[in-house]
């Protein structure tokens, strides 16, 4: 099934861009975005929150750099990062690997809009 582009995220100097395709995952129906609330952006910041997509449908263009936290009860969580303009881009969890978390301060860009794939003409009869 193909997906449809939902956002295209770049950092402030624009160097590096996220491409998600289909939809988050919503906090409503994902039961470890609870879990994954308790270790994202502890590096001193306020909790921070924004969308969780499937690893598979997001696609980062550029160059980025990795920095990867172990936290107290042995998880690590990754995070990529622009090293021009330093704009966190993801964030990666080794007990949700197949999730990535995008923080809400790149989400201030506006949804792109799509065009159907297909178009569906019905003639009466």
């Amino acid at each position: 099934m193909m997906r449809l582009l939902s956002r295209q995220l770049t950092c402030r100097c624009q160097q590096a861009q996220l491409l998600c395709y289909g939809d988050a995952v919503t906090p409503s129906l994902s039961n470890s975005f609870m879990l994954w609330s308790q270790f994202e952006f502890e590096h001193g910041r306020q909790r921070g929150i924004g969308l969780i997509y499937p690893a598979r449908y997001v696609i980062l263009r550029g160059v980025t750099v990795s920095f990867t936290r172990l936290l107290d009860e042995g998880e690590q969580v990754a995070y990529q990062f622009c090293p021009h303009c330093g704009v966190s881009l993801t964030c990666r969890s080794s007990l949700f690997p197949h999730l990535l978390m995008i923080p809400s301060g790149l989400l201030t860009q506006p949804l792109q809009k799509q065009s159907p794939v297909t178009q569906l003409q019905v003639k009466p009869i």
